[in-house]
C-alpha cells in the first residue's frame, strides 16, 4: 500500500465553510486542483470535532459520510485529523481510534501545539496517546504534525519540547512540520523549509511532510509566489509528501490557489527509499539535558551581568 502522507495534500478545518459543505462540490474542487489527499479535523481533544455553532448552527459533527464517498469516488485519499490537548490523552487516543474505524482513514494525524507540549506530563502523555492509538489501529499510517523549529535559529536555545516529540516519532511514521513563514517573501519560504528539515533532523530520521502556509495570520501573509517558491523547493529536495494550511484560506485567494493547483502530482517528481534509523545512543539524553542546564545558566549569568552593569553606569557613575 502506498503511504497516503506520500501525496500532494491540503488541510481542512472547517468542512461547511468550502461550497457550503456541499459533498460533490467539494469533492470536485480538490480533484481539479490535482490534490491527492485531504486532512479533514474530525476531533478536537477527547471529542469528535463539530464547527462553531455560532458560524453553523445546523450543521453538527464536521464530518459526514456523503463527503468521505464523494471524495472516495474521486480518488482522493481521506486522513482524519485532531488537536491534541493532552489533559485526557487515553481519551483523545479513543476518540481517534473511534473516527477512523468508523470513515475507514486512509491515515490520523495528531496537531500538536502549546497546550501539549506545556504539560509536566507531556512525555508521558505523548507516549499513552501514540501507543493507544496504535494498539486500535495497527496498520492505520499516522503523522506528528508540530512545530517548524524546535530551538532558536540563531543561539539554538531551546524553544520547545524535544523529548515530547521524540516520544511522538517513535509512533508515527512521518513528522509535519507546520512551517508558516513570517511575512510573504519566497526567499522566507525557502529558507524555513531548509530550516525546519534540518531541525526535524534532530527529532527523527523517519518521513517529513512539509506543511506549507495557504493563510494569513501568526505574522504571515497567503502568498502565491511564496507557494510556488516552497513547492519547488520541495520538489528539488525530492521531499515525499507536501501539504498546505489551510482550505478554509487558501480557496479565498485565486492566485494561491492557482498556484496550489499547477504543482504537479508528488508521485510524478518524488523517489522515495526507506531510512534506517540508528539506535539511539544511551548517552544522548545525558548529553542532552546537560546542554541545556549550561545553556540556561549562561541565560542567568547574563541577566547578572546586564543587571550589575546598570548599577555601575546608571547608579554608581550617576
Amino acid at each position: 500500500m502506498t503511504d497516503p502522507f506520500f501525496s500532494k495534500a491540503i488541510f481542512s478545518w472547517n468542512v461547511p465553510g468550502v461550497d457550503g459543505g456541499d459533498p460533490n462540490k467539494f469533492a470536485d474542487r480538490l480533484k481539479a486542483a490535482g490534490i491527492e489527499a485531504v486532512y479533514l479535523k474530525m476531533a478536537n481533544g477527547a471529542a469528535v470535532f463539530k464547527p462553531s455553532i455560532i458560524t453553523y448552527p445546523t450543521w453538527g459533527e464536521n464530518v459526514r459520510q456523503a463527503l468521505i464517498d464523494a471524495l472516495r469516488v474521486r480518488g482522493i485519499k481521506v486522513i482524519g485529523w485532531q488537536f491534541n490537548y493532552g489533559d485526557n490523552p487515553a481519551g483523545e487516543a479513543d476518540v481517534a481510534i473511534a473516527q477512523t474505524k468508523r470513515f475507514n482513514l486512509d491515515g490520523w494525524i495528531f496537531d500538536v501545539e502549546g497546550k501539549f507540549e506545556s504539560n509536566p506530563a507531556a512525555v508521558t502523555n505523548a507516549y499513552t496517546l501514540t501507543l493507544r492509538y496504535r494498539e486500535g489501529c495497527p496498520t492505520t499510517p499516522l503523522a506528528f504534525c508540530s512545530w517548524a523549529q524546535w530551538r532558536s535559529p540563531s543561539t539554538d536555545v531551546l524553544w520547545h519540547n524535544e523529548k515530547m516529540a521524540r516520544a511522538f516519532m517513535e509512533t508515527c511514521d512521518v513528522g509535519m512540520p507546520m512551517m508558516y513563514w513570517e511575512g510573504s517573501r519566497p526567499e522566507t519560504a525557502v529558507w524555513l523549509l531548509k530550516e525546519s528539515l534540518r531541525l526535524w533532523r534532530n527529532i527523527t530520521n523517519k518521513p517529513i511532510i512539509p506543511v506549507g502556509r495557504a493563510y494569513t495570520g501568526d505574522g504571515g501573509t497567503i502568498n502565491a509566489l511564496a507557494c510556488k517558491a516552497f513547492a519547488a523547493e520541495a520538489r528539488t529536495l525530492k521531499l515525499p509528501g507536501l501539504s498546505w494550511w489551510v482550505l478554509d484560506s487558501a480557496i479565498k485567494d485565486t492566485a494561491t490557489w492557482g498556484a496550489i493547483g499547477a504543482i504537479p502530482p508528488i508521485a510524478e517528481y518524488t523517489v522515495y527509499l526507506p531510512v534506517v534509523i540508528a539506535a539511539p545512543d544511551p548517552h544522548l539524553a545525558q548529553l542532552e539535558t546537560a546542554r541545556n542546564e549550561l545553556a540556561d545558566a549562561k541565560a542567568g549569568l547574563q541577566a547578572q551581568i546586564n543587571e550589575i552593569d546598570y548599577i555601575i553606569n546608571t547608579v554608581l557613575k550617576g
